[in-house]
């Protein structure tokens, strides 16, 4: 069993009197807990602004899976670059409070350069103030030279999201905690599998949880099929048991995997983001607010309809993997997690921006890998992810990657697959 990472800070954004009360806290209460005031709410818009237009620039060094040794210096330099303004953005450039903040960060987690330790940190705000802790180089701020792929690799540990596993929760709604992701008899956990077939990474993401994990997971999909009357994407999300050609299982969806195209708009509310999807020769698109309006009148026919009343109580991890000509911006992103958070999802992995097709699926490979061939739980095995994408890619896009709910939540042992106890 892997073990469970030890919390080590926790980090709240909370409304105050002068804007939003910015406060972290140490496990260790010998040391003095940092506390920030940012002016109001939409200074965090203001610094997920530049956390999209910074992100988006660093893909655009990052144009492959693979970065060249002649191309860290620069890889580096813009990470480096992004790190340093969304520190500015959010704590302006005083030497005594960067300085405060360095000291916290290196006193709280004393073991950052260390990647066989990898503390907890949990990260509480709502949709408007939540941090976006992971790309915060809290650690070191100044440039560094790099002359091999080790040396990046270690450079970029002055990251949270690349020297701790960071568990975000939306206030005020409390993530469960606790509790498995599920095996059938057979010692398979279901997997239902939302997709865009015209997404290179999405079909060598199903074709290795049909072969590589076939042994632990069952697949439900890919949705949209050729099948007719296929439930909705509201009534998949909204009752899990739900089976594409009819009828139900006895036991839920445990990951809902999404890999798809997501758009956005600047100056348009939420409920007009998009979800789109392709297969079978069918184009599904979605907006946030129709998933909404379905999933309240799905819920009230249940409550009429006694024999509709018996549904899945536990909600499936959902994992979101925007990519391909998606149009997914910073400043947007945490709707899509809020409304899975919002329905009582168990967990929500995403990403703050799109992300290429070849990245997209390695990441996702080594989630699945961790997941259910190591045992690891959800936060250390997004970590791992992230990783393996630095280490044997030199790639850091996976620090776009966030973890919503309980980070602890792990599938469970069955004693046919070899599986560690957990």
């Amino acid at each position: 069993m892997i073990p469970l990472a030890r919390p080590a800070v926790t980090v709240t954004a909370l409304p105050h009197p002068g804007g939003i009360k910015l406060q972290f806290t140490a496990c260790n209460r010998r040391i003095k807990t940092f506390t920030h005031i940012i002016p109001d709410r939409a200074h965090i818009n203001a610094v997920r602004e530049v956390l999209d237009e910074r992100l988006t620039m660093l893909k655009d060094v990052v144009p492959d899976l693979s970065t060249e040794l002649t191309d860290f210096s620069t890889v580096s330099a813009r990470l480096m670059e992004m790190g340093r303004y969304l520190v500015y953005e959010l704590f302006g450039a005083r030497r005594d409070v960067i300085e405060e903040l360095r000291t916290f960060w290196r006193s709280a987690i004393p073991t950052w350069r260390n990647p066989t330790v990898t503390p907890l940190i949990h990260c509480h705000g709502d949709e408007a103030s939540m941090l976006p802790l992971e790309v915060l180089p809290m650690f070191r701020m100044g440039d560094f030279d790099v002359s091999s792929r080790l040396d990046f690799v270690a450079r970029c540990r002055a990251f949270v999201g690349f020297s701790c596993i960071v568990s975000r929760s939306l206030l005020p709604l409390q993530p469960s905690a606790g509790g498995l992701l599920r095996r059938d008899s057979d010692g398979r956990a279901p997997i239902r599998y939302m997709h865009h077939e015209g997404l290179r990474g999405a079909k060598t993401e199903l074709d290795w949880l049909l072969s590589g994990a076939a042994s632990n997971v069952t697949v439900e999909g890919p949705y949209p099929g050729s099948g007719l009357g296929e439930p909705t994407v509201a009534a998949q999300i909204f009752d899990p048991c739900l089976l594409l050609g009819g009828g139900r299982r006895d036991l839920p969806d445990q990951i809902q995997h999404f890999s798809c195209h997501c758009y956005t708009r600047m100056n348009e509310p939420p409920r007009k983001y998009e979800i789109q999807l392709r297969g079978g020769g069918r184009d599904v698109r979605v907006t946030l607010g129709e998933i909404g309006i379905e999933l309240i009148r799905l819920a009230d026919d249940a409550a009429e309809e006694p024999e509709l009343s018996h549904r899945c109580a536990e909600l499936p991890l959902v994992v979101m993997n925007a990519c391909g000509t998606s149009v997914l911006t910073a400043t947007c992103s945490v709707s899509f997690p809020a409304l899975f958070m919002k329905r009582g999802n168990r967990g929500f992995i995403g990403t703050e921006v799109a992300i290429p097709d070849d990245v997209a699926a390695v990441f996702s490979r080594s989630l699945y890998e961790g997941l259910f061939l190591q045992a690891q739980p959800v936060g250390a095995a997004v970590h791992q992810a992230r990783r393996h994408l630095l280490e044997r890619y030199g790639n850091p896009l996976g620090i776009a990657y966030s973890v919503y709910g309980d980070s602890d939540l792990m599938v469970e042992r069955h004693v046919d697959t070899g599986m560690r106890n957990t």
